[in-house]
């Protein structure tokens, strides 16, 4: 059984709130599943764990003061279900606990680059001052972030999807230093 979660945020009213109560449950509330109470009212949300994959889940919050619990809210939509891109894809998760798996892909990944391209070099950690390299990523993800000319020309008015994708201090960008960045709508 996979550990699937929900994310429920809701709105407090005007009236004094001491806390919430949420209750879910799979068959409309006929058994509870699970109760939360929510003492932080800072944090206007809960985090309902260990639900199961493709089940149907409903959820109610009742707000409280002195003289009790109000009665039940309850969300639009009214009932979700977990789900991941997984289940639509139905390929199992790739395995890359073997460093040994990786370095084979990546060996792939440079033999199969024409040899025009620019040459693949593996950065060693203890030749390059650590300080150095940190400052130089902090100015490119500030300059990725900036008023770019180059990003002004390359979009349109529509909506994109930007991709920051990042490991340890390196990011990935595209030939003209700007993030991955996909049209969606126009």
């Amino acid at each position: 059984m996979n550990n699937f979660s929900v994310v429920q945020k809701f709105v407090s009213i005007l009236s004094i709130i001491y806390g919430y109560i949420m209750e879910w449950s799979e068959n409309n509330f006929i058994s509870i599943d699970g109760t939360i109470d929510i003492t932080d009212l800072q944090k206007l949300e809960a985090i309902i764990t260990r639900l199961q994959n493709g089940h149907n889940y409903f959820v109610r919050v009742a707000s409280g003061n002195c003289k009790g619990f109000s009665d039940y809210s309850y969300p639009s939509p009214n009932s979700a279900i977990p789900s991941s891109w997984r289940d639509v894809d139905d390929k199992p998760s790739p395995n890359f606990d073997n460093p040994l798996q990786l370095d084979q892909l990546f060996q792939q990944m440079i033999d199969c680059r024409p040899n025009t391209l620019a040459e693949v070099k593996v950065i060693s950690v203890e030749s390059e001052n650590q300080y150095q390299r940190k400052g130089q990523v902090r100015k490119s993800i500030k300059n990725l972030f900036g008023s770019n000319p180059k990003f002004q020309k390359v979009m349109k008015r529509g909506i994109y999807l930007a991709c920051l994708l990042y490991n340890d201090d390196r990011v990935l960008v595209t030939n003209d230093e700007i993030l991955p960045i996909v049209e969606i709508d126009s």
